[in-house]
């Protein structure tokens, strides 16, 4: 048998007992759709380092490809008007293609936050 003080304690916690285990079950939801969502922002995260890797991989061929064909350009010697015009073209958008990559870089922190 319940003694007076558990019984007044019962009574007196009845009113709050059903608002108290209604947050708990809202707690308890929220956290397992926080993990859920949290789960789901990680694996977009990883394929998004996947897909900015092969940017980067692939931006860095396509800067040595216009590399060594500058430098044939110029031990050639003997270019026309449009060689020339088609390289400067090239090179300025490799130095765009350079800034726009170094603004994505920036956009991110070297190291992720604590």
């Amino acid at each position: 048998m319940a003694s007076l003080s558990e019984v007044i304690r019962a009574w007196l916690l009845q009113p709050v007992a059903a608002p108290i285990n209604e947050l708990q079950r809202t707690f308890n939801v929220n956290r397992a759709e926080l993990v859920e969502r949290l789960t789901g922002i990680d694996t977009a995260l990883t394929a998004l380092d996947a897909g900015v890797n092969k940017i980067g991989v692939e931006t860095q061929a396509l800067l040595s490809e216009v590399s060594t064909l500058a430098a044939a350009v110029e031990a050639a010697a003997n270019t026309t008007p449009e060689i020339d015009a088609a390289l400067e073209a090239v090179q300025a958008r490799t130095t765009t293609l350079a800034a726009t990559v170094q603004a994505v870089d920036d956009l991110v922190p070297d190291t992720p936050p604590v």
